[in-house]
């Protein structure tokens, strides 16, 4: 989102064709500064593009963004409204305060001077947002393009409402602009104060009317299963029978086999399975690329279950130690050295820029 609308930037480089060359430099250096941004992130980004395909894509279709617009109007006697918090009362306050900045850098003509021209890019970035998340960007979200991963459009708010107090903090960065009269003064002071209180209100709502306390003795998140966002395309539909019918101690009991758990942690899972019979046996665990199985040190092949999606192995007669190890990904490698080598350019090539700065000025 941060991407997308700060990318906007390059509408104010463009209109100042009178620098000709400097605002072309000006443009290809945001783009190179999102690139390294970008590179730096690759060790999440990179696993989190190309493991796409191990996400269900079913899931995706029940997050539709078109009940999900700020200042819903039309969109809400179409499709209803998911929150109205997020979708009128901080946008609104969020709106204010641009429209507030706006009007007072209407007064500000020296565009060469540095703070206002970062108070312009600030502006630009908070109307580029605001504009995504309303319901103006409707024609935008019917086309299949990476846009509709944000899912819901009143997240840019979260981009605008950042900007938008910046772009407010630089709009006061020279008194003698503001006035002296009371309604200028007001002005200037509301748009900060009514953030600061939306944000209390809203942290108090959260607190202590929407919020209560948890109890350990009780599971109190037990009819909440979470959302299926991220639901793996493997996944069996009745999974849950194999858990409400005791997991893998029933399996184990059912075929004959004396199970144990010796290692239980979030990086690794180890059995002593014992049996006088070779068994098909499943573990309570879905199948994902990052688990490797192995049966006493060596590596085994297992298969999916089809009815629940989890990871199914053939055993042999004795006793033996079954283990799944979760292990980084080859996309996770990659990303990992990526934003290491991005990391190393970086330190090597900025100390050299910033000894550049005085021999420049000094020529």
């Amino acid at each position: 989102m941060a991407l997308i609308s700060f990318s906007f930037m390059c509408l104010w480089f463009v209109r100042r064709t009178k620098e000709g060359s400097r605002a072309a430099h000006r443009a290809v250096s945001w783009f190179v500064s999102a690139g390294f941004g970008l590179a730096l992130s690759m060790f999440y980004l990179f696993p989190a593009l190309t493991g796409m395909h191990l996400i269900s894509s079913e899931v995706w279709t029940t997050f539709a963004p078109w009940d999900a617009f700020v200042f819903p109007t039309i969109t809400t006697f179409a499709f209803g409204m998911r929150w109205f918090s997020f979708q009128w009362t901080v946008p609104a306050v969020v709106l204010f305060g641009v429209v507030a900045a706006t009007w007072r850098a209407r007064w500000r003509r020296d565009v060469s001077n540095r703070l206002v021209e970062a108070l312009m890019l600030m502006l630009i970035v908070s109307w580029a947002s605001l504009f995504l998340a309303s319901e103006l960007s409707y024609p935008l979200w019917l086309i299949d393009t990476p846009l509709r991963l944000i899912q819901f459009p009143h997240r840019f708010i979260y981009v605008s409402s950042a900007t938008g107090l910046l772009a407010n903090l630089l709009a006061l960065s020279d008194p003698r602009r503001i006035g002296q009269t009371r309604l200028q003064k007001l002005v200037v002071a509301l748009p900060l104060v009514l953030g600061l209180a939306a944000t209390g209100v809203l942290s108090a709502k959260l607190s202590f009317i929407d919020g209560k306390p948890h109890h350990l003795s009780v599971d109190e998140t037990k009819p909440y299963g979470g959302l299926p966002e991220y639901r793996l395309p493997t996944q069996g539909e009745h999974w849950q029978d194999y858990y409400r019918a005791g997991g893998l101690a029933a399996e184990c009991a059912e075929k004959m086999l004396t199970c144990r758990a010796i290692e239980t942690s979030s990086l690794s899972q180890a059995w002593l399975v014992s049996g006088a019979q070779p068994a098909h046996l499943r573990l309570p665990l879905f199948v994902f690329p990052a688990w490797q199985v192995t049966i006493d040190g060596t590596s085994a092949p297992s298969t999916t279950d089809p009815a629940t999606g989890l990871i199914s192995i053939d055993l042999p007669a004795g006793t033996h130690r079954v283990a799944a190890s979760w292990t980084r990904l080859g996309a996770e490698r990659i990303g990992l050295i990526t934003s290491g080598l991005t990391a190393l350019v970086l330190i090597v090539i900025g100390p050299g820029r910033r000894l550049l700065v005085p021999i420049r000025s000094d020529s």
